[in-house]
């Protein structure tokens, strides 16, 4: 067997592993650690609870679904980069708004937006009906430079099905999701997905790809005390039991940690993990 030690150099951490009969060692190391948040936050509904986890956790990455412009606004004045993609138009408390992806960085970043579903950008001069799934579905992948490291993190907001089984359009929109980040780096995938693990089969076409780093403790990422369907005594669907929604996904170059699931945020937890990349140069 080899051998290996390390040190911290430099705010990186160095891992030298030695291979027996061999003229080379491989060095590894893990860049900076970010903190992620990655959030449905439903429109207007919940402004001061998100605000409050984003100064309690003081993240350096946040991807918001269902987010608004003004919320944008108040994360810039906290010193965020911010980037907006619309979705669709929506209406809470009779005033009317566009709802969509965001991401929000505290270093500057690049953001690169793909539409997944709708090809045309603009959207329906009209609010959709609650039967109409045909929204625009969007894919926001951000580069983040810290320190000279790069970080690819890509967020988006699944098509959503009635009974969290599949259905065409999710099956054709994941397959497409899926072949527009084959043509990205390594990176991480995070957003409300809209496939519960262990109900729907299109899961298995996700983790294919990517590494789940939801604990399997988490059974479902909807909030009881927010989710429109909380207090539903007819409700059919073992929501609040086996519904993971909410995920954030990991390539092999990446490595996630102290992932947690924040609820009492929205109708949605918030997941919350730290993030790194791990770069391995043969010597």
């Amino acid at each position: 067997m080899g051998y290996h030690t390390s040190i911290q150099i430099n705010f990186k951490y160095w891992e030298w592993q030695v291979i027996p009969n061999s003229l080379y060692a491989v060095s590894c190391y893990t860049t900076p650690m970010l903190k992620l948040i990655s959030v449905n936050m439903e429109g207007e509904k919940h402004f001061p609870r998100v605000l409050n986890l984003v100064a309690q956790e003081n993240p350096d990455v946040i991807c918001i679904q269902e987010c608004t412009e003004e919320f944008l606004s108040k994360l810039q004045k906290l010193g965020y980069e911010t980037t907006f993609c619309a979705m669709r138009r929506q209406i809470q408390n009779d005033v009317a708004y566009i709802e969509g992806n965001a991401v929000a960085t505290k270093m500057p970043h690049t953001a690169i937006v793909k539409y997944y579903y709708q090809p045309d950008r603009v959207l329906p001069p009209t609010v959709p009906t609650p039967n109409d799934l045909k929204h625009h579905n969007v894919i926001i992948v951000q580069v983040v430079d810290l320190s000279g490291d790069i970080y690819t993190i890509a967020t988006t907001h699944g098509i959503y099905t009635n009974n969290g089984l599949p259905d065409e359009l999710q099956t054709q929109g994941l397959k497409k999701l899926v072949s527009l980040l084959a043509s990205e780096k390594s990176h991480i995938l995070c957003g409300d997905f809209n496939i519960p693990r262990g109900v729907n089969v299109l899961y298995e076409e996700l983790t294919k790809q990517y590494t789940d780093m939801i604990p399997p403790q988490y059974s479902s990422s909807l909030d009881r005390t927010y989710h429109i369907h909380g207090n539903n005594p007819n409700l059919k669907e073992p929501i609040f039991d086996s519904y993971m929604v909410d995920y954030i996904f990991s390539k092999p170059e990446y490595t996630v940690s102290d992932v947690k699931l924040q609820f009492g945020v929205s109708d949605h937890a918030a997941i919350v993990a730290t993030i790194a990349k791990t770069i391995s140069e043969q010597k």
